[in-house]
């Protein structure tokens, strides 16, 4: 399911309305998997902050790009509705 990125790990609850992907370094990461319909919350450990990204969504494929922090972050996927 990862590619491009083999640092990231990826975990989803069986009925996939949850996912959480941790970002190990400020890097991006394409997953073969549509988030569309998804909600994304990134949270930044170091300095623990929140934020929005907004992955890109193309052909069942989604990236994710390099993230504005140093350290590790972790994005928690929520589909909507």
């Amino acid at each position: 399911m990862i590619r491009h990125a083999d640092d990231v790990a990826f975990a989803m609850t069986p009925d996939r309305r949850t996912a959480a992907i941790n970002m190990p370094h400020n890097m991006g990461a394409k997953l073969d998997f549509d988030f569309g319909g998804y909600e994304f919350d990134m949270i930044e450990f170091g300095g623990r902050n929140v934020a929005r990204p907004r992955p890109s969504i193309r052909d069942g494929v989604t990236e994710f790009g390099v993230h504005g922090y140093n350290g590790d972050a972790l994005i928690v996927a929520r589909k909507r509705g």
